[in-house]
């Protein structure tokens, strides 16, 4: 029931939560065999010295943490500390799900996504209202902008 190799899919298993298709956990398992442990091993140890907090806390872009109850890879409690970081982030923590929410639970992902970005556009919307708008072109094709003249090209 395991496939060619019961560990490499064992350790693919172990990025999903309940219930994920076969083939979403064979494409894991696949990936798992390709990268060689030369770069795998390594990298997978870079990451457990990786600290990001000054970037997370530098960063000015609206930001969605995304995770899975069951991830073993990014548990909970570390996205939290992720979102934390980030200002006025949004977490979503997706019941019974594993780290690869991408291949467990796309349409769920995709309308969280599209819900975050549409109220993106309603707050930004929001904020245009409140905006002066530039002052209207000159007849001669040029405006001015705080004092700034710009003329178009010719």
């Amino acid at each position: 029931p395991f496939g060619e190799d019961d560990l490499s899919w064992f350790l693919a298993r172990l990025a999903f939560g309940a219930r994920p298709s076969a083939r979403a956990v064979d494409q894991v398992r696949r990936y798992l065999e390709e990268v060689p442990q030369s770069t795998s091993f390594p990298s997978g140890i870079d990451l457990l010295d990786h600290d990001a907090r000054d970037a997370l806390r530098a960063t000015r872009t609206p930001s969605m943490v995304m995770v899975g109850s069951r991830d073993l890879l990014t548990p909970v409690w570390a996205a939290r500390r992720i979102a934390r970081f980030l200002p006025e982030a949004r977490l979503e923590v997706l019941p019974r799900a594993g780290h690869q929410l991408m291949q467990e639970r796309p349409a769920e992902g995709s309308d969280l996504l599209d819900d975050f970005v549409a109220g993106l556009a309603v707050a930004s919307s929001a904020m245009a209202d409140h905006l002066v708008p530039p002052p209207p072109a000159q007849r001669d094709g040029s405006w001015n902008f705080l004092n700034r003249h710009h003329s178009s090209p010719s």
